[in-house]
């Protein structure tokens, strides 16, 4: 399975997760994981810079707006695409903390 990068914020300012998952990594930045519904296809996200816990809407480093669609809990490209971009930017998945529980 192949990894690429997301279309231009430009093109797409806003996009919708499911089976969506939030990260707190070690260096203190937080990540989405999800399947991405306007692309089809597995999604790891630039650092969230806002999240809204109530709307379930974040707002990543990017820019770009993520709304957050149905429970959390990651499906097989999500979790493939999310331990390719650990992998990719050096960090260690074991090291991350799942706090989407914490934030619905």
């Amino acid at each position: 399975m192949n990894v690429w990068s997301a279309v231009s914020v430009a093109d797409r300012p806003a996009d919708e997760l499911t089976g969506w998952a939030v990260f707190d990594l070690p260096d203190g930045d937080r990540h989405l994981a999800g399947w991405s519904v306007g692309e089809r296809e597995g999604r790891a996200t630039n650092a969230v810079v806002e999240f809204d816990s109530k709307q379930l809407r974040a707002v990543t480093s990017s820019g770009r707006v993520y709304q957050l669609r149905g429970r959390p809990g990651l499906g097989g490209d999500a979790e493939y695409v999310w331990r390719r971009w650990c992998s990719i930017n050096n960090v260690d998945p074991s090291q991350c903390r799942d706090v989407s529980h914490e934030l619905v």
